[in-house]
């Protein structure tokens, strides 16, 4: 009965796919994973909860330029993981982003922290960067993030499932019918 349970919740939480609606659901998908064992139900909400803007993503000349990869707020390790499946990414330091150049893509992972609002701040100066956002993120780091870059990957979630969803985005492995219109 939990089975049948768990499924029914899968199928109604796709079907509700939009607004905080959609956030709540895909959290609860997760936490009922256990009891799923349905992880390719999870990673579509997964995939469906992304949003993303910008004219980088997806990324098509992977041979332009290194990439390079800062962690911002909370780690995450899968997220850095997916994006090494696509291009050879360089860890990178706050202090060392000066030794960026044009071509460079710097690919950021940020996690909900005001205290990081400063870095955004600096990303600015770096033209090719690409911030993936995970967690629910306030409207005024939201307005600083994009102040930073128009090139942005929002999920609700920090989530494995999304962390896999936001690499594939940014070089191209999921649809345009989550790209944000603005």
């Amino acid at each position: 009965m939990k089975y049948l349970y768990s499924i029914l919740l899968l199928a109604v939480s796709t079907m509700m796919m939009h607004g905080e609606e959609a956030d709540n659901s895909y959290n609860r998908a997760i936490r009922n994973l256990s009891q799923t064992k349905d992880t390719a139900a999870v990673m579509t909400m997964a995939e469906k909860d992304l949003r993303w803007q910008g004219d980088m993503i997806p990324v098509e000349r992977l041979d332009e330029g290194r990439f390079y990869y800062l962690s911002c707020g909370e780690q995450t390790p899968t997220f850095a993981k997916y994006i090494a499946r696509y291009v050879e990414i360089h860890p990178i330091s706050r202090v060392e982003l000066k030794k960026l150049t044009e071509k460079d893509v710097l690919i950021v992972s940020y996690t909900d922290s005001r205290a990081d609002i400063s870095l955004l701040q600096s990303l600015a100066t770096h033209t090719r960067t690409i911030i993936a956002s995970f967690g629910n993120v306030s409207a005024f780091v939201k307005r600083k993030i994009e102040e930073c870059t128009p090139n942005v990957v929002y999920a609700s979630s920090a989530s494995s499932f999304s962390q896999m969803a936001s690499a594939m985005a940014i070089f191209g492995g999921i649809g345009d019918e989550n790209r944000s219109v603005k």
